[in-house]
């Protein structure tokens, strides 16, 4: 499957555990049928798209999609993926009945599909930015705040510790002054790297806009988030997925999760 792919959102692998956000498209809003270099793309989250207290009924659809293929075990065949896993061509052809959110700012429009997966359409790439972090906060709020400050952790190596630990366990670590004094150095290490550290750096602080945009909107009392939560949460893809800790810049160029320019399509898993 041939697509351009750009990890968007904090920490990409890791808000991928439960988001799927497809679709994301730096254009007019909305566009023409855009279009899609994969064959077929289709997916499935057994988790849902909803990320609420209480949930609805309906977050568990992808669940019992995906537990048809228990009893077929080793059987699958073509025909079932197209039953069991839903599309995620790029786009919205096929995937309503679609329904449209209040616009986060001028020049974003986000559509939910029919399994309530976003798709951000916008003006411009910082549209598209700013919404993939509005969609993060309203999708993964809980999960976000959870995990924001136990992700230090991962990024200070603190002995004795584990952030997935702390994560799953609802535990809270209390970073100190010198945890994100460690953390904030990581935006001289991207302003160093030239024009594309920078870029980097714009594309963060557009996303935490969205994220705070929809906390200022939902009256939200968690803190807004910064920089420094973007770098823990990079830290803590990088634990899990093995890339190691902080000795080299968090954010690579090419893999880091958020390098969103004005690209003509844009299409993530988030």
């Amino acid at each position: 499957m041939i697509r351009h792919r750009v990890a968007v959102a904090v920490a990409a692998g890791f808000i991928g555990f439960g988001m799927s956000s497809q679709g994301l498209l730096a254009q007019t809003s909305p566009p023409p049928r855009s279009q899609d270099d994969a064959q077929t793309a289709l997916n499935i989250i057994p988790s849902g798209q909803y990320g609420s207290v209480p949930p609805p009924p309906t977050a568990t659809d992808q669940a019992k999609l995906y537990d048809g293929l228990t009893p077929l075990a080793g059987n699958v065949n073509a025909s079932d993926l197209t039953t069991y896993f839903k599309s995620e061509a790029l786009g919205t052809a096929g995937q309503g009945p679609l329904t449209t959110e209040p616009s986060p700012r001028p020049g974003v429009r986000i559509l939910r599909d029919g399994f309530h997966v976003p798709h951000i359409y916008g003006q411009t790439g910082d549209d598209v930015t700013y919404g993939a972090g509005w969609v993060s906060a309203e999708d993964r709020g809980l999960l976000l705040e959870q995990a924001r400050f136990d992700s230090r952790v991962a990024a200070i190596d603190a002995p004795g510790l584990k952030a997935l630990t702390l994560i799953s366990g609802l535990k809270n670590f209390q970073p100190s002054a010198q945890t994100e004094a460690e953390l904030a150095k990581q935006t001289q290490v991207l302003l160093a790297a030239g024009a594309k550290g920078r870029a980097v750096l714009h594309d963060i602080d557009t996303f935490v806009a969205g994220i705070n945009g929809y906390y200022r909107r939902t009256g939200s009392a968690a803190p807004p988030w910064t920089r420094n939560d973007v770098f823990a949460l990079d830290a803590l893809k990088g634990q899990f997925v093995g890339e190691g800790r902080m000795s080299r810049p968090l954010l690579k160029f090419g893999d880091g999760p958020l390098l969103v320019r004005q690209l003509p399509h844009l299409c993530t898993r988030v």
